[in-house]
């Protein structure tokens, strides 16, 4: 019986301790859950918080680069206004030159065209004075003419009255004779000369005004040699024409009354062209100097477009066009001093363009076309 009791409350306890380990168990998985619930919860919500932070961030960061884009829209608009304004004015500017300089440009050609006029109006007038100075120079050597033959007339008439005296009146007569046609010579050599000192100074009239036009094409030439970056051919262009300019002025202190040249017999014939001429000493040193002028002048104009680079074209040079230098405007025409600079000017040119010497020589740091060409060139026969 006691030993049933103990079995009973044996199991009693037992199974009491069974519930009751049962109920704390379920208690302890209820907060135990309760727990994971509030860290899920709250973990949730700090990754809410985090994301919507960082989606405030992102549309700031948004709202930032829009705001940037729109200042550099803003810069980028101010700073196409000041180019366009900029281009604008310096447009304005640009066009306000090229009408200053076209300006410029019709006054100076204006000023030339006044001087060209001016000069052609002097030399009219010194034609005018020298052909009135021609036609006194004609009456008087009439007048002395008619004289000579008043004088004749009466000494025929002496002579007559005085037939005994025969021998020694003859002999007067004849000194007289002599006396009179010596005076006749002396006047048609002046006039003569007038005549030839005027046919020059026109001549020279005429080459004055050509330069004038020449100066002008220069300008434009040099301009035309600047945008085709031909900067050597550019340097000796102008070179060449205040070589020409000098000269120019070294000419205009000629002295026309003490040039032997008016009263020079010709001593040389030449033919060109089909056409023969006749040409003193001093027109001959002329027309050989054309030719070493041109010679040397072609050198430089070859050797300046083989450093630029450019094709081999002698036509092409402002000087070869041009072939004044040198030529003092009287002597012989210019077509015929134009002719044989050409001559020189091209086998310089040749010489120069290639770095050869086949024409020329070296003398003293320069290139001089050789002196056994200038027979060939010229062809002169003397009289």
């Amino acid at each position: 019986m006691s030993i049933q009791l103990l079995n009973r409350s044996l199991l009693a306890t037992v199974v009491g301790a069974a519930l009751a380990l049962g109920t704390a168990g379920t208690s302890f998985a209820r907060d135990r859950n309760s727990a994971q619930y509030d860290a899920r919860t709250a973990q949730e919500e700090g990754e809410a918080n985090r994301k919507g932070k960082a989606r405030a961030e992102k549309a700031e960061r948004e709202q930032q680069a829009v705001a940037n884009e729109r200042a550099e829209a803003r810069a980028d608009a101010r700073a196409r206004a000041d180019l366009n304004a900029r281009v604008n004015a310096d447009r304005v500017e640009a066009r306000a030159r090229a009408d200053a300089n076209a300006r410029a440009r019709v006054r100076a050609d204006n000023e030339s065209a006044r001087r060209v006029a001016a000069r052609a109006a002097a030399a009219r007038d010194r034609d005018q004075a020298r052909a009135r100075s021609i036609a006194d120079a004609r009456r008087d050597a009439d007048r002395n003419a008619a004289r000579h033959q008043a004088e004749q007339a009466q000494e025929r008439a002496r002579i007559n009255r005085a037939a005994p005296y025969g021998q020694e009146v003859s002999a007067e007569r004849h000194r007289r004779n002599a006396e009179r046609q010596a005076d006749r010579n002396r006047v048609e050599n002046r006039v003569d000369r007038s005549r030839e000192i005027a046919r020059e100074r026109a001549r020279q009239e005429a080459y004055r005004d050509h330069l004038a036009e020449r100066q002008r094409l220069a300008r434009q030439r040099s301009i035309d040699l600047q945008r085709a970056n031909r900067l050597a051919q550019y340097r000796y262009q102008q070179q060449y024409y205040e070589r020409l300019r000098q000269m120019r002025l070294r000419d205009a202190r000629y002295d026309w009354g003490r040039d032997p040249y008016f009263h020079t017999a010709p001593s040389y014939r030449y033919m060109r062209g089909g056409n023969y001429y006749q040409v003193n000493n001093y027109a001959a040193d002329l027309l050989r100097k054309a030719v070493r002028l041109g010679y040397e002048e072609g050198y430089q104009a070859g050797r300046a477009d083989r450093m630029d680079g450019w094709r081999y074209s002698y036509r092409d040079s402002f000087a070869y066009q041009d072939g004044n230098y040198g030529y003092p405007g009287y002597y012989v025409d210019r077509a015929e001093y134009n002719h044989y600079f050409r001559q020189g000017f091209q086998r310089g040119y040749e010489d120069g363009y290639y770095g050869q010497s086949r024409y020329g020589r070296y003398d003293n740091g320069n290139m001089s076309i050789l002196e056994a060409l200038l027979p060939v060139i010229l062809n002169f026969v003397r009289l």
